[in-house]
């Protein structure tokens, strides 16, 4: 079967009383791209003529891509465009994911929550708080529901203060609450709000020449630091659970020491960061991440290779292999992004990104000296 379009529309003034589904079976130029840090998204073509036109309303529809009659995506209509060239009329229809549209919310008061490592007060936790807050207001409902909590055992550190200033938008603050963990958080197809722990390893091997028809390597040093320094706040009066010493002092420095490749700096400003002990942990984690330089995969797969998403899907993790040129690849990656782009017969055209893990990635084989500048700057 595959992949298929379903408009979910009500007729009721509120948005999600839903009443009527259509099948969009005249939908052309379908693109399904589903990603592990932003939005995905759902475009399609219709006869502009169309009856399954007509029933297209910005802002009122949701689109769900299903995949062997099972919903994976879902996404409100949001831009349109309708062109006419004489002859006939298209209309043109980009649908984004709820995630996009906790972009549109934004945090009413200054609010401080103190994180602990399970319960209301986990990550995922404080995350449904920020989504609740806003889904009481005036039309606020969107009867988004609270999944299972994938995250709710996880704090990057032991009962950090969390502080989120009046007008921020409830998606960073969210972002910024799974910032250096291994989890992402989602609302899903049937409309929860799900929290996913990354790296679930599959056996679909991404290799050049066998399940990959083709491929492009990018490398951006331009991420690159090993010298960093962390400048935080000193409030007159710190926050509930840190002593005055902890808060009076808060910059933290990792330094460069004797690198071959020379100084490359980084400053992080947080004025909301009070805990010095705490400041140097994140500097160090930062310098030990800056200083990993990891090229991203973008590979196109051949027909028929992809039977789903129990093949391969966002945050799991695939062997890549890749010998040719320069490139000699083995390695583990993590999947960040797939597009599915699908023909007016069926066909799909499967396009994978893989960014880097922890594991080591050797590319160079034909210039031992590159190598080894590479390694010394700890690229994977």
């Amino acid at each position: 079967m595959g992949w298929s379009l379903v408009l979910v529309s009500g007729n009721t003034s509120l948005p999600l009383n839903w009443v009527e589904q259509s099948d969009l079976t005249a939908a052309s130029a379908k693109k399904i791209s589903v990603y592990l840090d932003q939005p995905h998204e759902i475009s399609f073509t219709l006869p502009g003529e169309h009856p399954e036109a007509e029933l297209v309303e910005e802002l009122f529809c949701d689109v769900i891509a299903q995949y062997d009659g099972a919903r994976e995506v879902r996404c409100r209509v949001g831009p349109s465009t309708d062109s006419a060239d004489g002859t006939s009329i298209t209309t043109a229809i980009r649908a984004l994911s709820y995630k996009e549209m906790t972009s549109r919310w934004y945090v009413d008061t200054d609010r401080q929550y103190e994180a602990s490592f399970s319960g209301s007060r986990g990550i995922e936790g404080i995350g449904w708080q920020l989504l609740t807050q806003f889904m009481v207001r005036s039309a606020g409902g969107f009867s988004i529901s609270r999944g299972t909590a994938g995250a709710g055992t996880a704090t990057v550190t032991t009962n950090p203060i969390i502080k989120v200033d009046k007008g921020t938008v409830v998606s960073e603050a969210i972002d910024k609450l799974f910032e250096d963990t291994i989890y992402w958080w989602d609302i899903d197809q049937d409309m929860v709000f799900q929290t996913y722990q990354k790296g679930y390893r599959r056996r679909f091997l991404l290799d050049y020449g066998g399940s990959v028809a083709s491929f492009q390597r990018t490398v951006d040093p331009s991420t690159y630091a090993n010298a960093v320094r962390l400048i935080g706040g000193t409030p007159t009066t710190p926050p509930v659970g840190y002593s005055i010493p902890d808060a009076t002092s808060t910059t933290a420095d990792v330094l460069a020491g004797t690198a071959v490749q020379g100084r490359w700096e980084r400053y992080v400003y947080d004025s909301e960061e009070y805990s010095q002990s705490r400041a140097q942990s994140r500097a160090d984690a930062l310098a030990a991440a800056a200083q990993v330089v990891t090229p991203t995969y973008t590979m196109t797969l051949k027909p028929g290779m992809w039977g789903g998403p129990d093949d391969l899907w966002i945050g799991d993790v695939c062997p890549v292999k890749i010998q040719l040129g320069r490139l000699d690849v083995d390695t583990e990656l993590i999947v960040s992004s797939m597009i599915f782009d699908i023909g007016d017969d069926g066909e799909e055209t499967v396009t994978v990104t893989c960014d880097g893990l922890s594991t080591r990635d050797t590319y160079f084989v034909k210039q031992r000296k590159a190598l080894a500048d590479v390694r010394r700057l700890e690229r994977r």
